[in-house]
């Protein structure tokens, strides 16, 4: 074995342990965000539903298409899909029911107070505020 065999395997080695101790919290991350994205875009989806319905008079049903198939305004870059979807569905429950009751308070913390109807920005500038919001749920 030469010298540089002898340096490869230590390397690699510790290049080995690190990943394994980076990747769950990396992964761990990752997922986390995803699933603030999709409660985010869920509870947007979920608040104007919820509003709508109020306003027709209608009873609240929260199992339409939009909450069975709860990829509205998902993109492949903010992770696992199903994280997304795991996100979309409570924050499209949570903000149906909002928004059914007129319940603001949610809203206005995630999208802030001078907005009267959901934001259409992508969420991009919602999600400190939204960690909040679902910290509160």
């Amino acid at each position: 074995m030469n010298s540089t065999s002898r340096l490869r395997v230590p390397v690699l080695a510790a290049v080995g342990a690190v990943l394994l101790y980076i990747s769950p919290a990396a992964i761990a991350q990752t997922e986390s965000e995803t699933k603030h994205h999709g409660y985010e875009h869920g509870y947007r989806d979920g608040f104007a539903y919820g509003r709508d319905v109020h306003a027709r008079g209608a009873s609240l049903d929260v199992n339409g298409d939009a909450y069975q198939r709860a990829d509205h305004g998902f993109r492949p870059e903010f992770g696992p899909k199903e994280e997304y979807e795991t996100g979309y569905r409570e924050g499209y429950r949570q903000g149906a029911d909002d928004g059914y009751a007129n319940r603001t308070e949610r809203f206005e913390k995630m999208f802030g107070e001078e907005r009267t109807t959901p934001p259409n920005d992508g969420g991009a500038a919602t999600t400190s505020r939204l960690k909040s919001a679902i910290a509160m749920a």
